[in-house]
């Protein structure tokens, strides 16, 4: 899973590295406000998203089908699990206090109904405030307690 979490990306990656205004115009648009999602911005101004990339990449370079299978998302709960810690790696790259990590611990959450919300989120690289922040803010989406 953590290859095919790593894969994910490659796409976007290699644009970054080959041709650098393709991912600068898509951010350019998510920060304008004119696409609400990374996905959406990469559409308008690429005609494509960037895991299409990472897809075809996977494909091309013939590695085995259930890393393309995890990258696209199938829905299994492993492909799940590694699209979500994807979302949420990217989502604490681009800002340290993402408001979509609530998001992305809950999505965690329905596939590991076992571990507690705390655990979830003791690995993550965020601040204790902002931990705090994320718990209360799952706890309030849940409808759970502290």
């Amino acid at each position: 899973m953590a290859f095919a979490a790593l894969l994910g990306e490659i796409g976007e990656l290699m644009l970054w590295a080959f041709e650098p205004a393709v991912p600068q115009n898509a951010l350019d648009e998510l920060h304008s406000g004119r696409a609400s999602r990374n996905v959406l911005a990469q559409q308008q101004t690429a005609g494509f998203a960037f895991k299409q990339l990472s897809l075809g990449s996977i494909e091309a370079w013939a590695l085995p089908q259930l890393l393309g299978q995890l990258v696209k998302g199938a829905d299994t709960p492993r492909a799940n699990i590694a699209r979500i810690a994807s979302d949420a790696s990217r989502h604490i790259q681009a800002n340290p206090r993402n408001p979509a990590l609530p998001d992305d611990v809950i999505g965690v959450k329905t596939f590991l109904p076992g571990v507690s919300w705390e655990a979830l989120l003791e690995s993550l690289p965020i601040d204790d405030d902002y931990r705090e922040d994320v718990l209360q803010a799952v706890f309030h989406s849940t409808g759970n307690e502290h």
